[in-house]
């Protein structure tokens, strides 16, 4: 299974990648402050470990995909952040942002005709 998943870094890793909300959300908070994963309800369910191998994951990856739908959900799902840990988390999430791709997909363009 390894071997599959490193094929597939190197065979993408110049065209990029696209992280979806629930595991963008990990990463994030594990950017700010990996121990703060399991004390976050919305990313309680991973672990510091998950984070480091997505991190390892996405390490090789020339650029990092990602739609406003994608980051309009996760900052939603961020609101429950308070003071400084909100503050410290929203500018790693603006960090991000700056350094990633922005694509933009109409929605009626995925519906089946």
């Amino acid at each position: 299974m390894m071997d599959h998943i490193h094929e597939l870094i190197v065979r993408y890793k110049n065209k990029g990648i696209l992280v979806d909300t629930n595991v963008l959300l990990l990463y994030l908070m594990g950017k700010y402050d990996h121990t703060r994963i399991k004390k976050f309800p919305r990313t309680e369910k991973f672990s510091e470990r998950d984070f480091e191998i997505l991190s390892d994951i996405l390490q090789p990856f020339q650029k990092v995909v990602t739609t406003p739908n994608i980051l309009t959900e996760v900052s939603n799902l961020s609101n429950k952040l308070w003071g400084e840990v909100r503050l410290g988390y929203y500018n790693t999430f603006a960090n991000y942002i700056a350094h990633s791709e922005e694509l933009y997909i109409e929605s009626k363009k995925n519906l089946c005709p």
